[in-house]
């Protein structure tokens, strides 16, 4: 038997270690404690790594989900309306890597005119921030859903009109 303070060899019989004076009685002996503290430690350590995978899961799916709905938008978006008097126009968003840009599109190419331009930036899966122009606006997010074949888009609450929300088509030409 050997003393657990200073690895001295000790007498079956002893109660104290001869060259520390450290007691040698079988209820001193830390390797129980050391072990049950060592299992605790893997135990804090395994639920750690499982936190830690959990959120790298999240941020992955999230930054694909990102990519696809970039991916999904840049695409010329249309809606084809009625005017007055039967005649039909098209309203275009043309989606690119950070701008949305927002055209009017008649029979008459002298007609055709950009209503309007928004920067974005995509926040979620199925969100875009639109950026807002002034000090005195704020940002506003948008929700995104996509019908099962991508050929429209539904924009909530509506991007170009005060309706709760707006249908827009991708044709292929």
């Amino acid at each position: 038997m050997y003393c657990s303070k200073c690895g001295n060899k000790l007498d079956e019989n002893s109660s104290f270690c001869g060259k520390c004076g450290y007691s040698v009685n079988k209820n001193n002996d830390k390797k129980p404690k050391k072990y049950i503290s060592l299992l605790k430690n893997k135990k804090v350590l395994i639920i750690t790594i499982i936190i830690i995978a959990f959120i790298l899961l999240y941020f992955i799916i999230m930054a694909i989900g990102k990519n696809n709905l970039s991916k999904e938008l840049q695409k010329d978006w249309v809606r084809v309306e009625t005017g007055e008097k039967g005649t039909t126009y098209k309203l275009v968003l043309d989606f690119s890597d950070n701008k949305i840009v927002y055209n009017f599109e008649s029979g008459l190419s002298i007609l055709n005119t950009t209503i309007g331009t928004y920067n974005y930036k995509v926040v979620g899966f199925n969100k875009i921030e639109v950026i807002a122009d002034s000090e005195n606006s704020k940002n506003k997010t948008y929700k995104i859903e996509f019908n099962n074949d991508k050929t429209s888009m539904t924009i909530t609450p509506a991007l170009t009109s005060v309706d709760a929300e707006e249908t827009w088509y991708y044709i292929d030409d």
